[in-house]
């Protein structure tokens, strides 16, 4: 018994040495959201109070036929989406708390809300970036007129006046800079000021997985204050790319052997980025946790399942909260984070009289 002991301790000094409170362990949250009326979901985000938004397209489906060889949307004669296409819900529950949004929008993509509350969103068939101001909880009333407006509706194009099918906006909260991917044509970042000026971009279209500024589909954003870097979902490259805000410099490549749909980062107890993928070949849909400063994995979730259709994350500013969302089915996930104890081990020492059992078990629950 000494000895499965002894074997215990040493995978224990491995699991803590390796991780310790960095290892991200993540369940999912029965029963959440109560609210389940949606269409296909293409965005989630968090405002200041970490009520949980949802982007999501209402009747409307992207297939083959919406646009034409030359990224023009086909359905504009149908006009915009009836229902409310901003859907607010209660972070604890699920529960809705507002809609917004009808009649705005024709294929939602993008939705940020930043440090002030501000309701950011990208729409692929307008090919155009709103920016909208807060929403109002206290009266029944709908999206107020947007305070920026980016792109020509329903034309794109790779000029600076321009965007074909952006798909993110990240918000600086020190500056009111402002970033966007354009997206799935222009293959592009474009660094803005708080008023809509442009500053600088880089990327171009590459389906080279080592090329440092070569994008394939910059899926979606997410921005690293305290290390200064902004993330880019090159999703049909497989991977995330990390620049210096300030420059657009590359710093990292985070590779992968799925798509890359998604990216959120939180730097509650450390600097982590979360990676969302879609399924590929033998790969299940996961969410990956990444520890910047090692850029080491600290976590994937779910355990049980792969998702079907992922295509947005998000992350509560606590950081103990994480939502995804889905295209197909139309689903919104929370998982919540869970504090690993130590006691588990000296149960399962108690348990297990075999060590690799124990070993095997505690890989399988734990993905470390």
């Amino acid at each position: 018994m000494l000895r499965y002991a002894l074997l215990v301790l040493i995978q224990l000094r491995f699991f803590v040495s390796g991780a310790g409170e960095k290892t991200h362990f993540w369940s999912v949250a029965d029963g959440f959201p109560q609210y389940k009326n949606f269409g296909q979901i293409s965005a989630v985000s968090v405002d200041s109070a970490d009520n949980v938004y949802v982007f999501h397209r209402g009747d409307r489906v992207w297939d083959y036929s919406t646009f034409s060889l030359n990224h023009i949307y086909q359905g504009r004669a149908r006009g915009p989406i009836p229902e409310e296409t901003i859907v607010v819900l209660s972070p604890s529950d699920g529960a809705l708390k507002k809609k917004a949004g009808a009649r705005i929008f024709y294929m939602p993509h993008g939705l940020t809300v930043d440090y002030m509350n501000n309701v950011w969103v990208t729409d692929v068939a307008l090919h155009q970036v709103f920016k909208f101001p807060p929403l109002n909880f206290t009266q029944n009333s709908g999206l107020s007129q947007p305070l920026l407006t980016l792109g020509e509706p329903f034309v794109p194009g790779n000029d600076l006046k321009h965007f074909c099918k952006p798909t993110d906006v990240a918000v600086d909260k020190t500056t009111g800079d402002f970033y966007v991917s354009d997206g799935y044509c222009n293959s592009r970042i474009i660094k803005y000021d708080k008023f809509g000026k442009k500053l600088l971009n880089w990327g171009r279209s590459s389906q080279s997985p080592t090329n440092e500024y070569g994008l394939n589909v910059p899926h979606a954003l997410a921005l690293s204050l305290d290390q200064r870097l902004i993330f880019v979902a090159d999703r049909e490259n497989y991977r995330t790319l990390s620049y210096k805000m300030e420059t657009g410099n590359f710093v990292h490549s985070y590779l992968d052997k799925r798509p890359i749909y998604s990216v959120t980062y939180s730097s509650v107890g450390g600097s982590y980025l979360f990676t969302l993928s879609n399924a590929s070949y033998q790969y299940p849909g996961i969410v990956t946790v990444y520890d910047i400063k090692s850029n080491e994995v600290v976590g994937t979730f779910p355990s049980s399942f792969g998702f079907s259709q992922p295509h947005d994350i998000a992350v509560s500013s606590d950081g103990k909260s994480c939502y995804v969302v889905e295209l197909k089915p139309y689903k919104v996930w929370k998982f919540r984070l869970g504090k690993f104890k130590l006691y588990i081990y000296f149960i399962c020492i108690i348990c297990f009289r075999n060590a690799g059992i124990l070993k095997s078990l505690l890989r399988s629950q734990f993905h470390v």
